[in-house]
């Protein structure tokens, strides 16, 4: 073979298997970013691609002779009744979030984390719009002294609105909710209802109460529940968990059923509680061999109570459970005696909302939007008709970005990161300059020795310095009360230590590589040794100095082993507060995947700009006498 051909040949494979390497090298970050734009969802469960939303039906009321379904994400849609079942009439998705939904029997009334309480007209379009900024202004009208905490769209768990003949009623499921919402249709006048305007305690969610036509809303919070009089605004019963036969946690479903009875679902099993006589007057559970999985879910409708579970859906009558009067215990429980059951591949659906309707038939929502119909005959249930709502678009989550800086204190690591680098950088640059130029200029005593000591404090590692550091460092501070674990100036003379000689050794290839005739010249030009050195060995040898900070900087960015053992919560750099987020959010790959991001990109971008004096100063290092 040509020998020019075979060269190129070479040289081509070479370029292929670099940039392989490369691509190789880069694929775990590129990855890493990915999935920092990702649900934390999609990450654990394997999915490559970005995912849209979860469409879990959570609403669902009769119209005449059809039904409107609404979705956490801001799917909607009428529901008819054709030749082969449902028949979609009008649907769409507008992509909100945590959606929740109520019917007045006239408008739809929507609420959510991002774009508020919202009137929709029978044609599904946004008639009013109260958005947080007007929440925020009326909650500063009623509570001057009291700052509005602002909502993000990604701290509220869930929404829930009611919507009554005179009033709408709405709340947030978050940490310190602002409280309960109260719109006047009338009048637009906006209410909160707080600790501080009459609540017995602080509440987030609000349900209807069958029946009642507005009289009496249900309230839930984390300590209790309330009977929230609609009209005159004050409470007509509230008990804590724990009272009058009232479950000691919140339940993970409370729902009102008839006009005076509350039901309290939790896993398997529910408990009927009478708000008139103010004590649980039953408990249903699942009888053995109807094992469906956790209640998601139930309603009523035609005498009979429907649960919806994982698995199907399950039937029973209005009064299932009561067992005959006993003197001593007055609480009657049983299991539920079915009358009907649906399995889930009947159904089409795993069941979150049961919606009822007229003549026998009950609409069925599912967790990814499916909505089912189910005709109530004599023979059983039986499925006839499925649909879905839209789904919403692809959505990137870049909000991980915001909450990282929301849940963590980043900004803190951020400028602890930068204040140790930079602090570090400088004073490794100003010394290692001079020492430098000194090997390479100067003969002096023990000059050889000086030298091979700096590579030798190379050859050690690092980790063997870890515990006679830090019991120096702690001996230190018990015999002069200057603390230099937990401090930041501790973290830099540390750094400072190791890094310096580094650096010296890579600048003293530099001023090597200077030739002294640019020394010799300023000195006849009149130039002191230290002008000399100052305006013309400094400038000549910058690129190297550059390099050699840029290349500092770095390698302390990253550093986390003694950054851990000689930090606090206060002082804590990047690499530590990862770390700690590991430990503290260890489920939440998509904000740990942001946070490595954050991290990364910078000195990525700033190592790939100044790779080449990064390159020349490690090579004249190690060339140069």
């Amino acid at each position: 073979m040509n020998p020019f051909r075979r060269k190129r040949l070479i040289g081509n494979a070479l370029t292929i298997v670099t940039f392989a390497l490369v691509i190789a090298n880069l694929l775990p970050i590129g990855w890493m970013v990915w999935c920092s734009l990702k649900d934390n969802n999609e990450i654990m469960s394997g999915q490559v691609g970005l995912g849209r939303r979860r469409s879990e039906v959570n609403f669902i009321a009769p119209q005449g002779n059809g039904w409107i379904v609404g979705s956490s994400d801001g799917g909607i849609a009428r529901f008819g009744l054709g030749a082969e079942g449902l028949v979609k009439a009008q649907a769409e998705n507008r992509g909100w979030f945590t959606s929740s939904w109520a019917h007045d029997g006239e408008d739809l009334w929507s609420f959510s984390a991002d774009k508020g309480l919202q009137k929709l007209d029978t044609s599904l379009d946004v008639q009013e719009h109260v958005s947080f900024g007007d929440l925020k202004d009326a909650w500063s009208e009623q509570f001057p002294r009291n700052p509005w905490r602002t909502v993000w769209v990604n701290d509220v768990l869930g929404t829930s609105v009611v919507a009554t003949p005179k009033k709408v009623f709405a709340a947030l499921r978050m940490e310190k909710s602002p409280g309960l919402i109260e719109l006047d249709k009338a009048s637009g006048k906006i209410r909160f209802h707080t600790l501080a305007s009459g609540l017995p305690f602080a509440v987030d969610q609000v349900l209807e109460m069958p029946g009642q036509q507005g009289s009496t809303v249900l309230l839930v919070g984390a300590d209790g529940l309330i009977g929230w009089n609609g009209e005159s605004g004050s409470a007509r019963f509230s008990h804590r968990w724990g009272e009058a036969g009232l479950p000691w946690e919140r339940p993970a479903l409370v729902q009102g059923i008839g006009e005076d009875e509350i039901a309290l679902v939790q896993g398997q099993s529910v408990e009927i509680w009478s708000a008139r006589e103010g004590k649980k007057s039953r408990t249903i559970g699942l009888a053995e061999g109807l094992d469906r999985g956790q209640i998601l879910s139930l309603t009523e409708g035609g005498g009979r109570l429907w649960f919806g579970c994982a698995q199907g859906l399950v039937g029973t009558d209005r009064r299932a459970g009561t067992l005959a009067d006993s003197a001593a215990d007055s609480s009657r429980s049983g299991d539920l005696k079915a009358t009907a059951i649906l399995g889930r591949d009947a159904v089409g659906a795993e069941l979150v909302r049961i919606g009822v309707a007229v003549s026998g038939e009950i609409l069925v929502g599912g967790g990814n939007g499916e909505v089912s119909r189910i005709l109530l005959g004599g023979n059983g249930l039986q499925a006839k008709g499925q649909a879905s709502l839209p789904q919403a678009h692809i959505y990137v989550h870049w909000r991980n970005y915001v909450d990282l800086w929301r849940n963590l204190p980043f900004g803190t690591y951020l400028k602890n990161s930068l204040l140790v680098c930079t602090s570090v950088m400088v004073i490794s640059m100003i010394l290692a300059s001079l020492a430098g130029y000194a090997l390479a200029r100067f003969e002096f005593g023990g000059k050889e020795l000086f030298g091979y000591s700096i590579l030798a404090t190379q050859m050690i590692p690092g980790v063997m310095f870890l515990i006679p550091l830090y019991i120096l460092f702690t001996q230190v501070g018990e015999k002069t009360g200057v603390s230099i674990i937990g401090t930041r100036w501790g973290l830099v003379l540390l750094y400072s230590a190791f890094y310096v000689p580094f650096t010296i050794w890579i600048l003293r290839g530099f001023f090597a590589a200077i030739p002294r005739e640019l020394e010799e010249a300023a000195l006849v030009d009149g130039c002191t040794p230290f002008r000399a050195f100052w305006s013309v060995i400094l400038p000549a040898a910058m690129p190297g100095i550059v390099a050699s900070g840029i290349y500092v900087f770095l390698t302390v960015w990253d550093e986390l082993m003694f950054a851990w053992m000689l930090t606090n919560a206060e002082t804590s750099t990047i690499p530590v507060g990862i770390r700690l987020f590991a430990g503290n959010y260890q489920n939440r790959y998509d904000l740990m995947m942001a946070a490595a991001t954050v991290a990364t990109l910078p000195v990525m971008v700033l190592f790939f700009l100044m790779q080449r004096h990064i390159v020349s100063g490690l090579t004249a290092g190690a060339v140069k006498g």
